[in-house]
């Protein structure tokens, strides 16, 4: 049985620094996957940001899909800063705006963009041979 832990931080609008002022949650979430990946010395931690379609035919998608990247990198740093983990425990995903969140797909409602900038993290332990 493989045992995942999925949470999910918010951003700013084009922004890809961590702000716990915009995201009172950050410091407890960051510190529940560093504490689960830590306790499984073999977990595997995938990282993957993603943005809002706000701007979609505006924006060209690399730009967004970059954004994206260095949001889930942002987090990635964060926790390798804190835990001191091997960085090969980590892979990072920028899926741009091409993974909005469950019904969350009107890019001109801006509840829906707000939680599409969002970075989601999954935490799997590998399983014993």
């Amino acid at each position: 049985e493989i045992l995942t832990k999925w949470v999910i931080i918010t951003f700013e609008a084009n922004k890809a620094a961590l702000n716990p002022e915009y995201d009172p949650s950050i410091p407890n979430l960051l510190e529940e996957i560093g504490k689960l990946a830590g306790s499984f010395g073999n977990a595997y931690v995938v990282i993957e940001g993603n943005t809002d379609a706000s701007k979609k035919g505006v924006v060209p998608a690399d730009l967004v899909r970059q954004l994206s990247y260095d949001r889930a990198d942002s987090v990635r740093k964060a926790i390798m800063n804190k835990y001191k983990f091997d960085p090969n425990k980590f892979k990072v995903i920028g899926n741009g705006w091409d993974n909005p969140a469950a019904g969350m797909t009107d890019p001109g409602n801006l509840d829906h963009n707000k939680k599409n900038r969002r970075v989601e993290v999954k935490v799997f332990p590998l399983e014993k041979e």
